[in-house]
């Protein structure tokens, strides 16, 4: 616990310094342009380092997704690209499992309703929700909330699964919930409203129960959990997006999308997937 503390505390020093350094280097060399209009005009301050952690963040911990339609060079990117990336995720895995010649596994009935449920709380309501919440808070509040959902994992783990957590891991989740509550209260760059405070932490409920069940079903093979969860979540995702009005992409997004999707969600669920298995709900959260 302690040698965690003290990398912590080494962490977060070098993120934010670094993340100082890189506001100034594009405000001075790459987006002169920028640094002139904030010296015209001082009250744009509050939104620098919001949109410098938006724009190139120290540590690149998740895909952006696209919560309006955007032009980037000759690419279109549609509103809702992002769910793309649960199909690439379970198509990725499907050639996997085929090269390899894997057997699916044998599911017990109540593993079976397990799984629905993760692909559906997990993999449909709570990429809707965190769509819908970004849209109503800044870049820096969305990630603190998205903090929540160590939180809710830890809490639905000790509370419905039995898990047992001690006493500076109970502390430092109170202080993930202190944190995520003063995010509303302050202005400026840490804008937040409560619809879209709730809604992410909606997202973040839904992702703690996801995990706490793919631990009880963590006993099989991980391809396959994974496989099955993000090809369902994927299909349902395009059909909420369609329904919603957003335009098919086009071949070179959706190649890029299906491709980022197999290798930064497939992959790392997977292995998610094995931790629960070996840590439990709760200290994988911790």
């Amino acid at each position: 616990v302690k040698g965690f503390i003290a990398l912590l505390l080494a962490a977060g020093g070098d993120t934010t310094d670094k993340a100082i350094a890189n506001m100034w280097y594009h405000m001075l060399y790459t987006r002169p342009d920028q640094f002139e209009a904030v010296k015209e005009d001082p009250e744009l301050w509050s939104n620098v380092f919001s949109e410098m952690m938006r724009y190139d963040p120290v540590v690149h911990w998740q895909n952006r997704r696209a919560t309006a339609e955007i032009q980037i060079g000759t690419e279109l990117i549609p509103k809702y690209a992002s769910i793309l990336l649960y199909l690439g995720a379970g198509a990725g895995l499907t050639v996997v499992s085929v090269a390899s010649q894997r057997t699916r596994p044998r599911f017990a009935p109540a593993d079976w309703r397990r799984l629905a449920v993760i692909a559906v709380v997990g993999g449909l309501f709570g990429p809707a929700l965190l769509m819908f919440g970004l849209q109503q808070v800044s870049g820096v509040a969305g990630s603190l909330l998205l903090n929540l959902e160590a939180v809710f994992t830890m809490a639905i783990a000790v509370s419905l699964f039995g898990d047992r957590l001690n006493r500076i891991e109970w502390t430092g989740a109170g202080l993930v919930v202190i944190g995520a509550v003063m995010v509303c209260y302050r202005p400026g760059d840490l804008t937040a409203g409560w619809v879209g405070v709730l809604e992410i932490a909606g997202a973040c409920l839904c992702w703690g129960l996801d995990n706490n069940l793919t631990q009880r079903v963590s006993k099989y093979d991980p391809v396959s959990i994974v496989q099955m969860k993000t090809l369902a979540a994927g299909a349902g995702n395009v059909l909420l997006a369609l329904s919603f009005g957003a335009r098919p992409v086009g071949g070179r997004v959706l190649g890029a999308s299906l491709v980022i999707g197999f290798f930064c969600y497939g992959i790392s669920i997977v292995l998610d997937v094995y931790a629960l298995r070996f840590l439990g709900a709760a200290r994988e959260a911790a």
